[in-house]
């Protein structure tokens, strides 16, 4: 697992889709939320308006309370108990009450107004959305596509994204509107200008949810009819654990707990996308960097503390949302810890609440989704039916001489890279002819029904689904969590409703899931079938060049080579990379994990060729493995 530790930096790393990446720093321009001015105004006011203390607000939730004719309460989000339920039955994630019928786009790179457009767009999608606020390109025309051709939604492009604060901000806010003053104003350049301001922003997203109320940036007049003074101003009461302790002393009992949204810096500019769904749900946001930024900012300890305290408000098993945000301040760098963390609280092996009082519970299913946005929308379509992936191709006749191998996409744990990179270079690999598996996440099933029409659509017999690590449930270190077998049998029922049956694992530190007569594979295994579904195969990125094994009856193939190996850029460095991979098999039947960074399909292509090495997509790959050790394809 230290290659994981190594090698998944994702918020940096998506080398192959440089447009996505490009388009997230555009928020730098046309007033966006970074710089030392742009938004950001002064400190004013940090007081309370009477009006607010006066009705109680601070404690209950005033106006969650008295805007019942609304269509912005918690009671009219709605919860699917049935099907594939996610995190579980009993704890489903929000979405809104009604499915939408036409969309108003507006844009998510318009700064404070897009933020703005993002928490009206999530309050009014708690009945029925009617705001799609667009990203990138492709990603946008994917889904666009088919929520038009799969649930008959229209969109209206017309509005700029401030005509569309001026038409429905009123509805969602109030007439006049309620609103939140936030400060914004900070040395971007440093990692603490950087920690404050994603900390104000957290605090003023979750506020804004509970109370339907629109932020502010200090020093600047909302863009609509509103009363004269904020119903709170925050933009004096500081960041990290002294702003967090207020936040959740004022919402702690009003917020959702189906899902906890952890957010941390992104280096010089702010993530607004899961604004929409954050505020949709009433979800209470933060992050801690674990790093004493200077002199005055609370303890590494404190950090824990508070980090540990939200974490076990929230019954298990629950949803994270976002990214790497308990850990260093430009987030990601030890995410093996964040992970562990979350999977089995702070008594899991390097977790990074380790220490803590109190000591944090685990099951916290994990995926990322800090570039995802209009989940608001998206979920009404949720949980996703109707369709299945095809079946693998059949697979060609065996030769005991002939090399196979599988080569497969990773980071499909994170829900950006499922509706970006990977959709992308799955139609780069059928373009090319090269086989190829992808990764994707299972919480894609309710977070984003419609990406997963779009995947069923597009793909071909080059291409095959295996399930992000682990088992598709979240990013989560499968042996750390308290209730393994719910996990299973949620990443089981997502498999078994969209017809995915190849499963990859990620385990903690030091687990080999061989060990002790293979007990780990054994449980996972046994869980996926106990949750309702035949396992085709299972795959693992460690340990490392370990020939495939059969286990209680399902193949199990382990990557050949490490994937801090696998980061391929050139023809040659595919070469090396597939020659190496044959080399250290031990088998005619090779397993390869690519990083994050994907080659052109067609040096892919031509290097197996060269090394005489076939390659088949994953459930293909798996099928001829079984028919070659006499189990029947599946």
């Amino acid at each position: 697992m230290d290659n994981k530790k190594q090698e998944t930096e994702k918020a940096t790393s998506e080398e192959f889709d440089v447009t996505r990446r490009s388009a997230m720093k555009k928020i730098l321009l046309g007033g966006a939320l970074v710089g030392s001015v742009a938004i950001f105004g002064s400190s004013l006011v940090p007081n309370l308006t009477n009006r607010a203390v006066s009705n109680g607000a601070v404690s209950s939730g005033y106006y969650a309370d008295n805007l019942v004719s609304m269509s912005s309460p918690v009671a009219s989000l709605t919860t699917v108990t049935v099907g594939a339920a996610y995190p579980s039955a009993s704890n489903s994630l929000p979405k809104p009450a009604n499915r939408p019928s036409l969309l108003y786009t507006g844009s998510i790179h318009d700064g404070a107004s897009s933020l703005q457009l993002a928490v009206i767009a999530g309050i009014l999608a708690r009945d029925t959305p009617k705001i799609y606020l667009a990203d990138a390109a492709f990603s946008d025309n994917n889904l666009e596509g088919a929520m038009s051709n799969h649930y008959g939604v229209s969109f209206n492009n017309s509005q700029s994204t401030n005509a569309l604060i001026s038409m429905f901000g009123s509805e969602a806010c109030g007439s006049p509107a309620r609103w939140i003053r936030y400060e914004a104003s900070y040395d971007m350049g440093s990692q603490l200008g950087q920690n404050e301001a994603v900390d104000q922003l957290n605090a003023v997203r979750t506020l804004c949810g509970v109370f339907n109320a629109l932020p502010v940036p200090a020093g600047q007049s909302p863009p609509i009819s509103a009363e004269g003074s904020p119903l709170y101003d925050i933009s004096s009461w500081g960041s990290s654990v002294p702003l967090y302790q207020k936040i959740w002393g004022m919402v702690s009992g009003s917020v959702g707990k189906q899902w906890l949204a952890i957010n941390p810096p992104s280096g010089s500019s702010l993530r607004l996308d899961m604004t929409d769904y954050i505020v949709m749900s009433k979800a209470f946001s933060f992050q801690v960097p674990l790093v004493k930024l200077n002199s005055s900012y609370p303890s590494v300890q404190d950090q824990k503390n508070f980090a540990a305290s939200v974490i076990n408000a929230y019954p298990t098993p629950y949803a994270v949302l976002g990214y790497s945000g308990i850990g260093l301040p430009d987030g990601g760098k030890y995410e093996v810890d964040f992970v562990s963390a979350l999977s089995g609280g702070s008594g899991a092996n390097n977790s990074s609440l380790a220490g803590s009082s109190p000591s944090a519970h685990g099951a916290g299913y994990y995926t990322g989704a800090q570039n995802v946005g209009n989940m608001s929308v998206k979920t009404a379509f949720a949980p996703f039916s109707g369709a299945t992936f095809p079946n693998p191709a059949a697979a060609p006749a065996y030769s005991s001489g002939q090399k196979y191998i599988s080569i497969i996409a990773s980071q499909g744990d994170c829900l950006d890279w499922t509706e970006n990179n990977l959709a992308s270079y799955m139609l780069a690999c059928q373009s090319a002819g090269m086989p190829i598996g992808i990764t994707m996440t299972q919480t894609s099933q309710w977070l984003s029904p419609p990406i997963v029409h779009w995947y069923i659509d597009n793909i071909n017999s080059n291409s095959g689904i295996v399930t992000s690590g682990s088992a598709g449930a979240g990013y989560n270190h499968v042996t750390e969590l308290p209730n393994m077998s719910q996990f299973l049998a949620t990443g089981a029922q997502t498999g078994a409703n969209a017809n995915v049956k190849d499963f990859f694992f990620i385990d903690g530190p030091g687990v080999n899931p061989l060990a002790n007569g293979a007990s780990v594979a054994n449980e996972y295994i046994n869980g996926l079938k106990n949750g309702g579904v035949s396992p085709r195969s299972l795959w693992w990125w460690s340990p490392t060049g370990v020939a495939p094994s059969i286990i209680n009856g399902v193949p199990c193939f382990f990557t050949a080579i490490n994937i801090s190996e696998t980061n391929l850029s050139s023809q040659g460095q595919c070469n090396t990379a597939i020659g190496k991979a044959i080399d250290s098999a031990h088998s005619n039947f090779i397993a390869m994990f690519l990083n994050t960074t994907w080659p052109n399909p067609s040096f892919l292509k031509s290097a197996c060729a060269s090394h005489g090495a076939k390659p088949l997509p994953p459930g293909t790959f798996a099928n001829l493995y079984r028919s070659a050790h006499g189990l029947s394809p599946i």
